[in-house]
């Protein structure tokens, strides 16, 4: 398959090819479809797809997730990092885009050892760049969520923080919610 006619569902709609050249050029991308590519080894997680893409085309998946605002939707970020941590060995580090209510927003979830370590660092680092980070809990998890501002920046910050160039390669595991 022509890696330019790849598309990226998130939401119940086509990231990349199809879109008319006015969407792509929003945030003033290039007017070409993003370059995700299928990720490899695959994740197991039920109605979700898989991709690799860089930090700096988290504006355009944001932009799909508002678009459609369904309920349920979400695309997680997956990187690792070189910086290390005293609280904990763990390396991995997820940072998730979700919609509930009508609403995108940046959630930083407390799954993972690397996440519930950077729980403080990552709230600070929000608040200190004008958010209101809420904390929520739903099925028995907590995450910190914001929902102001420009919360793609803010994503795009905070995996730099960690080290990670925005033209990097990290995983983007989607799922469009509930139908």
């Amino acid at each position: 398959m022509d890696r330019r006619n790849m598309v990226l569902s998130i939401a119940g709609a086509r990231l990349g090819a199809g879109l008319p050249m006015a969407w792509l050029n929003t945030s003033n991308a290039h007017a070409w479809p993003p370059n995700f590519l299928l990720g490899l080894p695959s994740v197991e997680v039920p109605g979700a797809t898989e991709y690799l893409m860089r930090p700096n085309q988290i504006p355009l998946v944001l932009e799909q997730l508002q678009w459609n605002a369904r309920d349920g939707s979400w695309a997680t970020l997956m990187f690792s990092t070189a910086i290390s941590s005293a609280d904990t060995d763990d390396s991995i580090l997820n940072l998730q885009y979700s919609v509930e209510e009508g609403i995108a927003g940046l959630d930083w979830v407390l799954l993972g050892p690397r996440n519930i370590a950077e729980l403080e660092q990552v709230a600070a680092f929000a608040a200190s760049r004008g958010h209101q980070v809420m904390v929520r809990t739903m099925n028995n998890v907590s995450y910190l969520r914001v929902e102001d501002g420009d919360i793609g920046a803010l994503g795009q910050s905070i995996i730099a923080q960690y080290g990670i160039p925005s033209d990097n390669d990290i995983g983007l595991l989607a799922s469009a919610g509930a139908s």
